[in-house]
């Protein structure tokens, strides 16, 4: 199925970048007309959102940039992605820490549970050997 969405997502894409060449591209309508939320494309896609930016990019830059203006202009946009991914990097590694803590935890009160659980059954059965005093 992935690769169904990415074919029709590159369609769409492809499309959009035919008919609005002077146009902005939304990520949410491209994601309207393949029947997939803008955040499965930002997860599941980069690369699809890499294009839309840099189109994007493209259309904000004034017409007398050089080729070697522009170029210069993406490796610094290019320079900023990487930062901000280093840090997005960064900030998945402390969730991953937190995370292991607390599946340490919840094990630690699955034993405990399960603990529990045996205490309340030999503490029943105490009670169902007990004979009733007449």
């Amino acid at each position: 199925m992935r690769k169904n969405t990415l074919e029709k997502l590159n369609e769409v894409l492809d499309s959009f970048l035919t008919n609005s060449k002077e146009e902005k591209i939304n990520i949410s309508s491209i994601a309207k007309q393949v029947g997939i939320s803008h955040s499965t494309i930002y997860n599941c896609y980069p690369k699809i959102v890499e294009r839309i930016k840099l189109h994007n990019f493209l259309l904000q830059q004034p017409e007398e940039l050089t080729k070697e203006d522009k170029i210069k202009k993406l490796i610094k946009e290019k320079s900023n992605l990487n930062l901000e991914l280093a840090k997005s990097r960064l900030a998945i590694q402390k969730l991953v820490s937190i995370n292991a803590s607390y599946e340490i935890e919840n094990s630690r009160l699955n034993s405990e549970i399960e603990s529990l659980k045996e205490e309340k059954s030999n503490l029943i059965r105490s009670i169902n050997s007990i004979t009733p005093i007449k």
